[in-house]
């Protein structure tokens, strides 16, 4: 027998194989991610950092008393 040695990925892999570098797509094509962000996803995004800052200010220094009328009229005419 022989001594065993380092092998190298020729011999252990199939001759089907790359072992070259890492190519995502056949065609050479950058992946398709990440998309442009369109209207309605800033809207959202806007929408998102809005509601953030509006609860960190509810945190921080309570409810508006116009905002407590608000809910409190609207809670009513539901009830």
């Amino acid at each position: 027998m022989s001594a065993a040695g380092p092998r190298s990925t020729r011999d252990v892999m199939p001759g089907t194989a790359r072992t070259g570098t890492l190519r995502r797509r056949p065609t050479g094509a950058p992946p398709p991610l990440p998309r442009k962000l369109g209207a309605s996803g800033k809207g959202w995004l806007g929408l998102a950092g809005l509601l953030a800052v509006a609860l960190v200010a509810f945190v921080l220094r309570g409810q508006p008393l116009v905002a407590a009328q608000l809910e409190t009229w609207f809670l009513r005419s539901i009830a």
